[in-house]
């Protein structure tokens, strides 16, 4: 099976600077602090290592907090990295809590989404509110589930799906990168063992795309560009995105089975 993909991160209609970050086997953005990056990959390798963080504290912490967790992920990218993914989780926060503590205790943190592919098989990993979805047969599977208030309250029967995608308030982090051990131990959703067909496309993204267009709008661009290239799904994402007011960073990470 060969395995393509594509990422573009820019900061969006409003904002000034880029706190999100994107992984592709490998590849990041080195320049934390370069506001729009793309790239495409296609690496002749059996297993693959994709990533999104966005990252949250401003005065350039932001940046820095989603560097430090990519760069923690480059350390981990290898052919047993789905074994290790709540090691790499545990190191990354530690990594960006001695920077914090080191820049005079200025906070700073990022949610990660993180995807690995071996063969057929594809494995989830988050915290935060960075999702994973998948595209099969013209139909978009959320496959990540968002550490935020809204979703707690979801999964107590408070509230439904739909009522807590319009409770903005709600949508505050329970659990991100950057949260010291003595204060709170972070629990990553892990989806593993996932089945990956021919034709599958998996979409990890920011909140800058989920919080400007819904899952229905999200499965339309993808089932419309789906024969395309990785980096044309990816694009056209975004632009969906900077259509629905584009008030955040956009990230995306597109990845195509052929």
């Amino acid at each position: 099976m060969i395995i393509k993909s594509a990422g573009i991160t820019i900061p969006g209609n409003i904002r000034k600077n880029n706190e999100d970050n994107f992984y592709i086997d490998g590849y990041f953005k080195e320049d934390c602090f370069k506001d729009k990056y793309a790239l495409a990959g296609s690496c002749n390798r059996d297993y693959h290592v994709y990533a999104v963080s966005d990252g949250m504290g401003g005065h350039d912490s932001g940046e820095k907090a989603a560097w430090h967790a990519l760069e923690v992920l480059k350390k981990f990218d290898d052919e047993n990295i789905e074994n290790r993914l709540i090691e790499y989780i545990l190191e990354a926060n530690r990594e960006i809590c001695m920077a914090a503590a080191g820049d005079s205790g200025r906070k700073r943190g990022a949610t990660i989404a993180v995807v690995t592919v071996n063969n057929d098989r594809f494995c989830s990993c988050t915290v935060g509110d960075s999702r994973v979805y998948s595209f099969r047969n013209n139909r978009l599977f959320r496959i990540s589930e968002d550490h935020t208030r809204a979703q707690s309250m979801v999964n107590a029967g408070i509230i439904s799906s739909k009522e807590a995608e319009k409770q903005e308030n709600l949508r505050v982090l329970n659990q991100h990168l950057g949260i010291p051990e003595s204060e709170f131990i972070i629990c990553p959703d892990i989806k593993s063992g996932l089945k990956l067909y021919k034709g599958d496309i998996i979409l990890l993204c920011s909140d800058g795309l989920t919080d400007m267009a819904d899952d229905n709008e999200i499965r339309r661009v993808i089932g419309k560009y789906k024969d395309e290239e990785p980096e044309r799904i990816a694009y056209e994402l975004v632009r969906q995105a900077l259509k629905g007011g584009g008030r955040d960073n956009i990230t995306v990470v597109t990845i195509k089975a052929e």
